[in-house]
């Protein structure tokens, strides 16, 4: 189990995607509000470690935008609260191929930006050879898209298109609902009585 107690507010959330990822009636996207400072890693940790235990076979792309290593931080506090799981990243996806029960955490700079030397072109055509291997296989995906709002690229949408997702969940602080997509708000003032964050008063307020 994770090794941290969650507030009730994540469990709830926990339980929401689970129950939505689970659920063949359920849209394929998912879209969660997550205010900051309520813990959205964590969260998604849980929820992982949750979904693995019933699905073992199926593979998270954990999708995180390029500034400040936001990737790696999250790699790390899985390995942190939840050291059974499977991590990788891009370059063990492109050397050895995807591995069901894994979790990669992919920066999409990474894989979108011709002028980022981290990845060449012809690696970048390689992911999509190694997608496609995974699919052969008969793996699934499930996806997570860190920080929604500011991926929105034709890029990015490649290769969504090309994983295919069972799942696809996309989280933010700022998100916008849409019609398509199941929604999933967690209340500001359930973080604030949790004593995670604190309330912010208007100048002069009591």
């Amino acid at each position: 189990m994770i090794g941290i107690k969650l507030k009730n507010f994540q469990e709830e959330a926990v339980d929401f995607l689970f129950n939505k990822t689970t659920d063949s009636n359920s849209k394929p996207k998912i879209v969660m509000q997550s205010p900051t400072g309520s813990g959205k890693t964590i969260i998604l940790v849980a929820y992982i470690e949750k979904y693995l235990d019933f699905h073992k076979d199926s593979i998270i792309c954990w999708f995180c935008p390029g500034k400040g290593e936001l990737e790696e931080q999250s790699k790390e506090k899985m390995e942190r609260f939840a050291g059974a799981l499977k991590t990788g990243n891009v370059f063990n996806i492109l050397n050895t191929g995807f591995e069901s029960g894994t979790t990669y955490f992919i920066n999409w700079e990474t894989i979108t930006k011709k002028d980022n030397t981290a990845i060449r072109d012809s690696e970048r055509k390689n992911l999509f050879e190694r997608i496609a291997e995974a699919h052969r296989e008969q793996l699934s995906f499930i996806t997570i898209i860190d920080e929604e709002h500011l991926n929105n690229t034709s890029k990015a949408d490649d290769i969504l298109y090309a994983l295919n997702s069972d799942r696809e969940i996309r989280v933010s602080a700022t998100t916008v609902k849409n019609p398509m997509a199941e929604f999933y708000e967690i209340p500001e003032e359930e973080v604030i009585n949790s004593g995670l964050i604190t309330a912010v008063f208007p100048s002069g307020a009591l």
